[in-house]
């Protein structure tokens, strides 16, 4: 077996002047990320005063973060892989066809795995029901709900793109699929660490876990369409859908199907990080992982060559 087994995760467009080296890719994924968050931070300290003080649990506070650090971190992979490594944007998963029809599906794909995964939640005593669609007794509630919908897209699709596109296919021709699936994963997972009120292991595995289901719905895919949709509505659904937190950010809006709240144990509940910190998600992601790395395995392009 052979897991070092050099391929392109998508079109396999080399670079024209610049091959990131493999142990460099976390640093400057990091270093994207990280870069718009240092922008983000200078542009709320300039925008939030015209707009109130910023609040975490207001959603126009949510749409800035989620709006200026991530179009900042697109940005800045975009103008890397076109002028620095000078290769296409086909080559980090932005090609093929149907991109809409591909996303929306994703999108909703992600909305229906939110509302299993509370659905278990709620069964396993996890969450109780508090209030059914609060938010459309309020119009206004309505219209930020919707807001951030093109905000949770901006803040998925970025992910996606550094992570799953860029990271994974400046990966796969240097050291193979299977490494470049699991050192986009471990970043993204510890990246998330950061937003964690208290160490809280199981989240931070199950951010890994997640990177790694959205690796093999890309491979499988051969493009990052799909899986930028299900970020996105994955993101949007546990905030906007069920009012609880996304990745320890608090919700900001009332719910638009469930009000349901934390109760039992943290390990069924996710506790304070919300959904992505439960047991019921790690099943989930599992059982995701388990069928796109079955389907790529049947095609015989499994991460796994053999010797």
């Amino acid at each position: 077996m052979k897991l070092i087994a050099p391929k392109f995760a998508f079109a396999p467009d080399a670079p024209r002047r610049w091959a990131t080296w493999a142990l460099l890719t976390p640093v400057l994924a990091i270093a994207f990320t990280l870069v718009g968050v240092i922008g983000a931070a200078l542009a709320i300290s300039l925008v939030m005063p015209s707009l109130g003080e910023f609040d975490p649990a207001q959603p126009r506070s949510i749409l800035v973060v989620l709006l200026i650090p991530f179009i900042g971190a697109a940005a800045l992979t975009f103008a890397y892989t076109a002028f620095v490594e000078r290769r296409s944007f086909a080559s980090i998963g932005l090609g093929g066809p149907h991109p809409l029809a591909r996303f929306i599906f994703g999108l909703v794909l992600g909305v229906v795995f939110v509302f299993a995964v509370c659905a278990g939640i709620v069964a396993f005593g996890g969450a109780v029901i508090i209030d059914w669609a609060p938010s459309f007794a309020q119009p206004v509630m309505l219209a930020w709900t919707a807001a951030l919908l093109a905000g949770f897209i901006i803040q998925g699709s970025t992910e996606e793109i550094v992570f799953r596109g860029w990271m994974m296919s400046a990966i796969g021709p240097r050291w193979g699929l299977a490494f470049a699936v699991i050192l986009n994963s471990a970043v993204f997972g510890l990246l998330h660490a950061a937003n964690l009120p208290e160490i809280n292991w199981l989240a931070i595995a199950n951010v890994g876990v997640f990177g790694v289901y959205m690796s093999l719905m890309a491979l499988d895919d051969k493009n990052i369409w799909r899986a930028c949709g299900w970020h996105a509505g994955w993101n949007w659904a546990l905030m906007t859908g069920f009012e609880i937190e996304v990745s320890g950010l608090p919700p900001a809006v009332d719910a638009l199907i469930v009000d349901i709240d934390r109760a039992g144990a943290s390990v069924i509940s996710g506790g304070a990080f919300g959904p992505e910190g439960s047991i019921v998600t790690t099943a989930a992601l599992i059982a995701g992982s388990a069928y796109h790395a079955f389907r790529l395995r049947a095609r015989g392009e499994g991460l796994v060559q053999s010797a």
